[in-house]
């Protein structure tokens, strides 16, 4: 038994209620992880402690003739396993006198088959578990509420799992009708996956929408209930009014595990993963250019792993350009004439095979060169090639409102390689076995992140074959995605703080930081809230460098005689961070290792900040500045911003090479670096012990290899992390229109 305790919301504290059990549900919930994980007791130990969270917020056994309702909000990121822990809180639930789970598989029929399956498939070692398809109970055969009475007393535990539609008789509409039959007096647990889709409703009261009001009404309908929201994109359900009867009162966030590649890894990746695409490259009817090359990588990629042995292993590519339906059918036609292109090209003996093999050779010579890889001569990757385009490989499956395809792989062998063609069908929920290469254009009027994020489906566990993941997309869509990825980092920082403060959501400030200027985004669906945009001294930005290398030499000297007076001054009182994992060949010298010193920004500023010779010209979308570290000692002096700081100096052995932005501007392409494929290094910005506290960067930049060897001509850069922390929460006045946050 553990000792997580019923927690009282308001306080963080215990109630008293009663101990959270882990009894033979979680253990077989375990076993059956341990087996999908090759017996990693790590991640199934991750699943289960991150389940174990939300349990510990179930709502307390009503008192008699009382109701006991409690509204959950987990919020994780897009395919990090929020399946996982919300069947995990399933079983922590039947393991503690909570024997119905009403689960909302989903807004679309196929996707509901698929989650229909991935249960029935975690609990099939279970034989106390049952489950029920709601829409056999709304056509009125197979099954009705005494069936499931008897289950209960005979001890088993009851899923019901429907679509979230709004009708009165089926789907929710059924759920209720069987609550109000007599489920209703069994404690419940209600989860609604996808929690943002729909859920939230409009702000119209005029034009309510039915799924909120039929959720309420089952919610009404039964004595002890917990309503678990999860999504990746929580913004519907925090701008809601905190008034409405689904406005979450309390919330967990769910970590992804180790080898989870998000939207940061991508971006701030070293190896170019981010292909920018001409956004008017489709519209010739031809088969676009980028488009060859983003279906060569895919190619390229598979032959590369099957070269390191991963023979049966199935992958797949996606092609998202359109809403459009008759888009769809016409990308099918476009990807079909390629392959058709490149099978019959690398079949010839002439120029076009020459040609085409050229271009194979081409990715496995940049392959070697960013990987150091150690992989056979290039005949027998042209060979592996020419293995992943046999057989009618790969085949190409269409996945919109007028087909879907299965998206499991096939046994045969023949079936291991796909390409995913569609839209909305690809745009939230659906799960793509190992996808590596993304072609995505899909743009819309007035983008809304949670929409947009959610089709990030090339995010997940991918560790394993990162190196071979590409995404294509428009330089106006990777803006999107970068504002997107630093909004979520804020969010989560701010939400993690707030919720170590207290656990009362309906009190958590509803203050987003979103990168207005470069982008069009807004944070969801106008219907739901109605949003203002705040300005101030300080910029609302979580991160923020400055990539302008524009000093003179005797300026660079200056700031490097600055930087090395600093570390002698306050090296003994800094602590190392080092990266190296010996178990991926690590020496203790790898070049991922920092300085960090715990500090005083006042400090920081009369020392450092107050001498240093910031670039003549700005160069960045967030820049910090000396106007931007002037406001910051504004409010550290009026008392409006703790005087705390960390100061981490990156790579403070070695340095760090940096190329230029472009050929028109003095300045570096990027600070921050991304992970390091092959190691556990998560990337600068991604340092859990780091990424909650406001810090100062330092960044010692060579672009030459005489750079690299006078260190004295290192040009010292600056970034700068300012998240919302705790101390920051409890001073914020900041709140939307409508909200009750009472005294």
């Amino acid at each position: 038994m553990s000792e997580l305790r019923i927690r009282d919301i308001t306080t963080g504290s215990d109630d008293g209620s009663r101990e959270v059990r882990s009894g033979s549900n979680v253990k077989l919930l375990r076993d059956y992880l341990l087996e999908e994980h090759n017996g990693n007791k790590a991640i199934a130990d991750h699943i289960l402690m991150q389940s174990s969270m939300a349990a510990s917020m179930f709502a307390p056994p009503a008192k008699e003739g009382e109701r006991s309702v409690r509204k959950i909000l987990a919020v994780g990121k897009v395919q990090s396993g929020k399946t996982s822990f919300f069947l995990g809180v399933a079983a922590y639930a039947f393991d503690n006198e909570i024997p119905v789970c009403y689960l909302l598989g989903g807004s679309k029929r196929e996707l509901l088959k698929q989650n229909y399956r991935r249960l029935r498939n975690v609990f099939r070692n279970n034989d106390k578990v049952r489950f029920y398809n709601i829409d056999e109970y709304a056509k009125g055969g197979g099954w009705n509420c005494q069936d499931i009475e008897g289950d209960l007393r005979y001890g088993r535990f009851v899923f019901i799992i429907g679509l979230k539609q709004g009708s009165k008789r089926r789907n929710i509409g059924a759920f209720g009708k069987l609550a109000r039959a007599g489920l209703g007096k069994y404690p419940s647990l209600f989860i609604d996956d996808e929690g943002d889709e729909m859920s939230p409703g409009n702000r119209n009261p005029k034009a309510p929408n039915a799924i909120p009001k039929r959720i309420e009404e089952l919610i009404g309908s039964i004595q002890t209930v917990t309503y678990l929201s999860v999504t990746a994109t929580p913004q519907a359900n925090l701008l809601m009014s905190t008034l409405k009867g689904l406005s979450p009162d309390t919330g967990v966030i769910v970590d992804p595990g180790d080898g989870y590649i998000g939207l940061a890894d991508y971006l701030d990746s070293d190896y170019h993963l981010v292909k920018i695409i001409d956004g008017g490259d489709m519209s010739d009817g031809g088969i676009p250019r980028s488009l060859e090359l983003a279906f060569i990588d895919y190619i390229a990629g598979i032959a590369i792993k099957r070269l390191r042995g991963d023979r049966d292993k199935p992958f797949s590519m996606m092609i998202h350009t359109s809403l459009s339906v008759d888009a769809h059918e016409e990308d099918v036609r476009r990807i079909g004439t390629l392959i058709d292109k490149v099978r019959d090209s690398l079949g010839s003996d002439g120029d076009s095979c020459r040609s085409m093999e050229g271009q194979f050779e081409e990715y496995y010579r940049k392959y070697i060169e960013e990987f150091g890889a150690s992989l056979p001569g290039i005949d027998e990757f042209l060979l592996e090639v020419r293995e992943a385009l046999s057989s009618g490989m790969p085949r190409v499956l269409l996945v919109n409102c007028r087909h879907f395809q299965d998206q499991e792989p096939d046994d045969d062998k023949n079936c291991l390689y796909s390409v995913y063609v569609g839209g909305n069908m690809l745009g939230r929920g659906l799960t793509i076995p190992n996808l590596i290469v993304t072609y995505f254009m899909r743009d819309s009027k007035v983008p809304q992140v949670d929409t947009v994020y959610q089709r990030a489906r090339w995010l997940g566990y991918k560790f394993d074959y990162f190196d071979i993941c590409k995404v294509y997309m428009t330089s106006k869509l990777a803006d999107q995605f970068r504002a997107i990825e630093e909004h979520e980092s804020s969010l989560l920082v701010s939400l993690r703080n707030y919720l170590d403060i207290t656990l009362d959501l309906k009190k958590f400030p509803r203050v987003f930081d979103l990168d207005r200027e470069h982008t069009s985004l807004i944070l969801t669906r106008p219907s739901v809230a109605r949003t203002v945009q705040v300005t101030g001294d300080v910029p609302a930005k979580t991160r923020l460098q400055n990539t302008s290398t524009e000093w003179t030499l005797q300026e660079v000297l200056k700031n490097n005689a600055l930087f090395w007076e600093f570390k002698r001054n306050h090296e003994g009182e800094a602590t190392i961070k080092n990266f190296a994992l010996d178990d991926h060949g690590s020496s203790p010298d790898f070049q991922e290792a920092w300085m960090l010193l715990r500090f005083q920004f006042s400090r920081f500023y009369e020392e450092f900040l107050s001498r240093y010779q910031f670039p003549r010209t700005n160069y960045g979308e967030n820049v910090c500045d000396r106007h931007y570290f002037d406001a910051i000692m504004k409010e550290v002096k009026e008392g409006n911003r703790p005087d705390e700081l960390n100061v981490i100096v990156y790579r403070y052995k070695y340095g760090e090479e940096r190329q230029d932005a472009n050929d028109f501007v003095h300045a570096v392409r990027n600070l921050n670096q991304g992970s390091n494929a092959g190691t556990k290094f998560p990337g600068d910005i991604h340092v859990p012990e780091f990424e909650n506290f406001t810090a100062a960067g330092i960044h010692l930049v060579y672009q030459s290899d005489e750079e690299q060897e006078d260190r004295s001509k290192w040009k010292i850069m600056l970034t700068f992390s300012n998240p919302h922390t705790k101390e920051m929460i409890r001073s914020s006045l900041a709140v939307t229109g409508d909200n009750n946050y009472g005294e």
